[in-house]
């Protein structure tokens, strides 16, 4: 499906981005692992770029979700980690291990909330996974599937399905709410082929999906 695009505003980064969430309409936050920062920029009616400030929350930040005033950032160093943050930065909870004193990550990439603000989903491509937490750090669903091979990109809609790239299984896996199979809505027959990144609009039921270096494609969900 090929959709009309519109830029309407450029900023130069001092860094390679790796991943975006929303705050609010107006508001949006990139990691920038290399420097340790999130990057919190606010935009105009219009789209422009008003504002950027910068929080320093440590190097190797990658994935990034936001609920309820805090930010959830994965840490994939020597001890893997999901970090809570403030929005001035400041840690709240950091959940990387189990209540047996194991890493509860190998690889912790992506992240998304869930529709009840209740449980982060986490693409762990080490342990070739998508991990469920609750915001005090307890796990509370492990998925894996034979047909899920380097989870990466997820997103949530609005009754609460959770949807996952498999990067190098090059497909699209929709779960339920606790993280079980419902079913692979997309793959490499609609064109899907090493997905990356991926972000769910709710008012068209359109899922927007990226690989690394090359283009978005869309895809009606509603259609089936």
């Amino acid at each position: 499906m090929l959709v009309s695009t519109t830029s309407y505003d450029t900023i130069d980064l001092p860094s390679y981005p790796w991943a975006v969430a929303k705050v609010d309409n107006n508001k949006a936050v990139v990691t920038f692992p290399e420097l340790g920062i999130i990057k919190l920029i606010k935009f105009s009616k219009c789209m422009t770029v008003t504002n950027i400030k910068d929080m320093k929350v440590g190097k190797c930040c990658d994935g990034v979700a936001y609920s309820n005033n805090k930010l959830v950032v994965s840490y994939l160093t020597n001890s893997p980690s999901v970090k809570i943050l403030d929005m001035s930065g400041k840690v709240w909870k950091k959940c990387d291990k189990d209540h047996h004193g194991k890493y509860l990550f190998a690889d912790p990439r992506y992240l998304t909330i869930s529709a009840d603000n209740s449980v982060i989903y986490v693409s762990d491509m080490g342990k070739n996974c998508v991990i469920g937490l609750t915001f005090d750090g307890k796990v509370k669903a492990i998925y894996n599937d034979d047909q899920l091979k380097g989870p990466n990109g997820l997103t949530v809609d609005r009754s609460g399905a959770v949807f996952v790239c498999g990067r190098w299984s090059h497909n699209i896996h929709q779960l339920s709410p606790n993280l079980t199979k419902v079913k692979i809505v997309l793959d490499i027959k609609q064109g899907i082929k090493s997905p990356a990144g991926m972000a769910y609009c709710q008012d068209n039921s359109r899922l927007y999906v990226c690989k690394q270096y090359d283009d978005i494609k869309v895809y009606d969900l509603s259609l089936g």
